[in-house]
């Protein structure tokens, strides 16, 4: 089963910090009116990343990896690299 963790629209992190967390999916949309960039990385800013979300004006991006999703070693951070975005992530 998947949590959902609600993107604020700023940089953050999500689900447990001592566990490895499987990345399930998004949801997210561009909520401004100009292109927005988001990455998922393992942990940190400067962590692997392991997700790339790419938004022109008004998008929405939604995308699933279940079964089984994308494995990490540990919590996931979510990048706000430029734009504004809103939805949720979901991890196990």
């Amino acid at each position: 089963m998947a949590a959902a963790f609600q993107i604020t629209g700023s940089d953050q992190n999500i689900g447990p910090v001592a566990n490895p967390v499987h990345l399930m999916g998004w949801s997210l949309r561009e909520t401004a009116g100009a292109a927005a960039y988001v990455e998922i990385r393992v942990g940190s800013a400067t962590g692997k990343i392991i997700g790339e979300i790419a938004f022109t004006a008004n998008a929405d991006r939604t995308k699933w990896f279940g079964p089984n999703g994308v494995a990490s070693e540990g919590q996931l951070w979510v990048e706000i690299v430029s734009g504004t975005v809103a939805g949720a992530v979901w991890i196990r």
